[in-house]
């Protein structure tokens, strides 16, 4: 079992607002008598970039046990580089079903998070990023399963005999230390090219001898991981 260490450091990123384009200045030069009265030109075109396709949702069971999830697939969530559509996503998961959605902004971040419950539990968090679009999903219901039949709550001696090895690393945040898992096919942290699904331990590490690696920055060997549970299920649908 490979072991990495990572210290995770909260940063702001700055969103530059949209402008509109400026109006065109009109040519400068002299004109002759018989062109007084011939209307102004229009400036040439300009290829604009193509505008980002829109998040669109795939059709699903409205049991979160039915759901398709694969490294392209949360439910009806796809890969897409815009912000979601609150109203079609809610066309996905309709409140007649029992869903409930809700947009959450926290101004000090760039992420934007939309928590989804059916019939009042919560099943994940949604989150997407100025210019990224669609960056992860959080599982935090067992109902839902991830591939190879991993859920949370499983504890990581099922995982891996599920996903084979694990590497797994610490991540450290305001003083809170966590770990987190991926397989071999996964991608690693800091990775957001490629995608696949990191596995959280819970509950944190907090024995004696956990405490111990944690001060020293050292990682638990595998029976001390392999005794804890799933805590949540991250799918990250990289850019490819």
């Amino acid at each position: 079992m490979k072991i990495w260490l990572v210290v995770a450091v909260a940063s702001t990123i700055g969103c530059a607002k949209k402008r509109d384009d400026a109006p065109a200045q009109p040519g400068s030069g002299s004109a002759s008598a018989v062109a007084l009265d011939t209307p102004a030109q229009p400036p040439a075109a300009i290829d604009a970039a193509p505008a980002a396709a829109a998040c669109s949702f795939a059709p699903v069971d409205p049991d979160p046990a039915k759901w398709t999830v694969d490294a392209r697939h949360v439910g009806p969530f796809t890969p897409c580089k815009t912000d979601l559509d609150l109203a079609k996503l809610a066309v996905a998961l309709p409140a007649s079903e029992g869903y409930e959605i809700k947009r959450i902004v926290d101004a000090s971040a760039p992420v934007v998070t939309y928590e989804v419950r059916r019939k009042g539990k919560l099943l994940l968090f949604a989150g997407t990023q100025a210019d990224e679009g669609l960056v992860s999903v959080r599982i935090l219901d067992k109902s839902i399963a991830a591939p190879h039949g991993v859920h949370v709550g499983d504890s990581f001696k099922k995982v891996r005999a599920a996903l084979g090895e694990l590497e797994c690393a610490y991540a450290a945040a305001e003083g809170s230390e966590s770990v987190t898992c991926w397989g071999k096919d996964d991608p690693k942290p800091g990775d957001t090219e490629h995608a696949g699904f990191h596995y959280g331990v819970a509950p944190r590490p907090t024995s004696s001898r956990e405490r111990e690696l944690l001060s020293k920055g050292e990682p638990p060997p595998p029976a001390l991981i392999d005794k804890h549970a799933v805590a949540d299920i991250i799918w990250l649908p990289g850019k490819s």
